[in-house]
């Protein structure tokens, strides 16, 4: 069951992570669980990662290689 954006922040915030912060992260739904990117005016801070957060609650930062699909697909198989 696909969680909601409310519910995908809430396990941001529970992992520490500012994409928690709606003001300067905007969430998009993708197949098994959403995206968190910086979408604030302005340069990307240095050292901001883009997040994501699977159906079944899973929160994982997107690494160098990684893809939204791949890191989703990692979470939902690791649980």
């Amino acid at each position: 069951m696909a969680i909601s954006i409310e519910q995908a922040r809430a396990a941001l915030a529970a992992a520490k992570s500012e994409a928690a912060d709606a003001e300067h992260f905007a969430g998009e739904r993708l197949e098994g669980g959403w995206l968190f990117a910086w979408s604030a005016d302005g340069d990307v801070p240095l050292g901001t990662t883009t997040w994501v957060v699977a159906d079944n609650g899973g929160v994982r930062p997107l690494g160098f290689r990684d893809t939204a699909q791949s890191a989703l697909a990692a979470l939902s198989d690791a649980r």
